[in-house]
């Protein structure tokens, strides 16, 4: 019984390792398959079509190992984008197919009218469109065409489409059109074998024998096609391309008594069209010609130039069929001479000249199919002096100094020298400006100097900016301040008035001004000469610039921002200090009146009035001015008027409320009063 039950054990472990090895053989032939598919898809093998369906056909729960399925994820996402590339197109309204893949990559040229149409081949995909959104919205259309609306006009002159595109059993595409409204065509450009642009005049293009000729069909969006021929004989043709860049054959060259004719048609998706036949002439180059060497606008060909120093740049332009040669340029102290393209203008070179190099001498050359040429030769010299200005008065004394600016004091109309001088001055730049009092005569000048008379008539000023040719700068300016010669000392300081419309302000007297305090004067007088340096104001803006001079008197209008108040000395150091009390009433102000009391039928009437600011009684005043014109001035208490006496007439009364300011009456407040006496 016991034997039987063990070869019975023995029977079902075998049963079980027979499952398990039969398990482990048909997941190693899955993992397998999976493997073999993905190396097809990644070595591009010749059964990589039927491989890249069977990619997309797995599903996410297929058996794979780790390394499979991180391989699965990328491959899956890149053969489904490239499937979806090659099956997708858009339509033009003339009925002209561009692959979605190549739309991608360029700027597309919108058509003049009508909308684009997106094709998507499903059957090539091998898989149904799951959703299709153009800029985040569910595309118009069916059976795999959809509706892409363009509307683009000079106002809107370009638009990005964002698609996003769904399959089944794959991931989500986003992408991206690029739209223009391009009304221009295609331009062509002709260059060198060594990418200089070579220029065409009237269709023609002149050719030297030793250059080989590049062609360039140029456009700002996708060209649609393409055509370059020689004489009749195509030699390059293109589509959906973004330009056209060739070498052009042998035969595109001219011979000595031969033209050669370049035809060139191009289209892009726009619609433009070009056209255009070019003749190919030979040419004999003529020898480059230095038409000018310049630094900083001056002439180095004619002698020696000025420079201040640092960095200098030279010009040179060069004549003649330059884009075949190069300009050498040696300067002293350098092993090897520096070589300018000739055909890329500007032609220009920098180097530094300093204290530690005071001068350069170059010589020019161009090197021309091998061979140099000698052109020329310039010197550049460094200066760094600034050009001299003097000021010398009638006792031959030099008032300019050194600071730029200087302020001088006459007493009188004087006249004085003013004289200029360098090596080499830049009289074109010269300016010397007057204003005020100061006239100048006609000037005296050479090349090194220039000398004028000036007459300073009164207060004003003089002005002077002088160059060097090699841009040395120097700026004067001369203040003229006509003084009068002042008293002797008196021992008083001065006398200083604050004036309203006219009058003097009494120091010991409150004076009130409705609103507003200003246009008012400030007088200061002293025959010894004002300090103006000492003059101290508080609570006083001056409306204009005060003088800077000193003088035997001051006036200039000022306004009250505070308790006013003014400290000043004379010449002698004499101090003089003045204050006022100014008040400023705002309001605003009413009579205490109501309908009823506005009709007086007896007497006496009292009247009261209101007043936000606290004024006293000296400074208002009351009137009643009647239908006739007659007026009576009302005794006022405590805010209150009162008519004790019968007016003249019945009818209309003006009641008039007046603040009593140094400038005269001011109305604050007005009203009227229906006076009917009963008898």
């Amino acid at each position: 019984m016991n034997g039987g039950g063990g070869a019975l054990a023995l029977r079902a472990i075998a049963f079980l390792l027979l499952l398990l090895i039969g398990w482990r053989a048909w997941l190693l032939a899955d993992y397998g398959a999976v493997g073999r598919t993905l190396d097809e898809v990644e070595e591009d093998h010749e059964s990589a079509a039927r491989a890249r369906m069977s990619l997309l056909d797995m599903t996410a729960d297929q058996r794979m190992s780790d390394n499979q399925r991180s391989r699965y994820e990328s491959l899956r996402t890149a053969v489904s984008r490239e499937l979806l590339l090659g099956s997708a197109k858009l339509i033009w309204p003339d009925g002209g197919r561009l692959d979605l893949g190549t739309a991608i990559q360029a700027p597309l040229g919108a058509p003049a009218t009508g909308d684009l149409e997106l094709v998507i081949d499903g059957a090539s995909l091998g898989r149904s469109i799951a959703e299709v959104t153009i800029d985040s919205k569910p595309a118009v259309g069916s059976d795999h065409r959809y509706v892409i609306p363009l509307d683009l006009d000079a106002e809107r002159p370009d638009r990005r489409v964002e698609l996003s595109i769904l399959l089944e059993g794959a991931p989500r595409h986003d992408l991206r059109l690029n739209f223009l409204r391009d009304l221009n065509r295609p331009q062509v450009e002709f260059r060198s074998d060594r990418r200089e642009q070579i220029p065409v005049e009237d269709d023609v293009v002149g050719v030297a024998a030793e250059e080989k000729l590049r062609l360039e069909i140029l456009d700002g969006t996708l060209l649609r096609a393409a055509e370059v021929s020689v004489d009749g004989n195509l030699v390059s043709q293109a589509t959906n391309r973004r330009g056209l860049a060739i070498a052009l054959p042998a035969e595109a060259n001219p011979g000595a008594d031969r033209v050669t004719r370049v035809t060139i048609s191009a289209t892009d998706w726009s619609g433009n069209d070009l056209e255009r036949s070019f003749e190919i002439r030979p040419i004999e180059p003529e020898a480059p010609r230095l038409v000018a060497a310049t630094l900083d606008g001056r002439d180095l060909l004619g002698g020696p130039v000025r420079f201040n120093g640092g960095r200098a740049e030279i010009a040179f332009e060069v004549e003649g069929r330059s884009r075949d040669g190069r300009l050498l340029v040696a300067i002293d102290g350098e092993a090897e001479a520096r070589g300018l393209d000739l055909g890329r203008p500007p032609l220009r070179l920098s180097f530094d000249l300093g204290a530690d190099r005071t001068s350069i001498t170059g010589t020019l050359a161009v090197l021309r199919y091998g061979r140099e040429l000698e052109l020329g030769r310039f010197t550049v010299e460094h200066d760094a002096t600034l050009p001299s200005v003097e000021l010398e008065d009638e006792g031959g004394v030099d008032l300019a100094g050194d600071l730029p600016f200087r302020k001088i004091e006459i007493h009188e109309a004087k006249d004085f020298e003013l004289r200029i001088a360098d090596e080499a001055l830049d009289l074109t730049r010269l300016k010397v400006d007057r204003k005020g009092g100061v006239r100048t005569r006609p000037p005296v000048q050479t090349a090194e100097r220039v000398a004028l008379q000036v007459s300073v008539q009164g207060p004003g000023s003089l002005e002077v900016e002088a160059w060097d040719l090699a841009g040395n700068h120097v700026g004067k300016r001369f203040e003229f301040a006509l003084v009068p010669r002042f008293a002797d000392d008196d021992g008083k300081g001065p006398t200083i008035t604050l004036l309203a419309g006219g009058q003097a302000l009494d120091p010991r007297t409150d004076h009130f001004f409705w609103q507003a305090a200003d246009d008012l004067e400030l007088r200061i007088e002293d025959a010894g000469g004002i300090k103006r340096a000492s003059l101290d104001l508080r609570g006083l803006d001056a409306a204009a610039a005060l003088p800077e001079d000193d003088r035997a008197e001051f006036r200039f209008p000022v306004s009250v921002t505070g308790s006013p108040a003014v400290e000043v000395a004379d010449r002698q150091g004499n101090l003089s200090a003045a204050g006022w009390s100014v008040q400023v009433v705002n309001g605003p102000a009413t009579f205490d009146l109501d309908e009823a009391r506005r009709r007086v039928g007896k007497l006496p009437v009292a009247i009261g009035w209101r007043l936000q600011d606290v004024v006293p009684e000296s400074a208002l005043r009351c009137r009643l001015i009647g239908p006739d014109g007659n007026e009576t001035t009302l005794p006022t208490a405590g805010r209150r008027a009162e008519i004790t006496s019968a007016p003249g007439v019945d009818g209309s009364y003006r009641l008039v409320l007046e603040l009593l300011t140094p400038k005269g009456p001011v109305t604050i407040a007005e009203d009227r009063l229906e006076v009917a006496l009963k008898p």
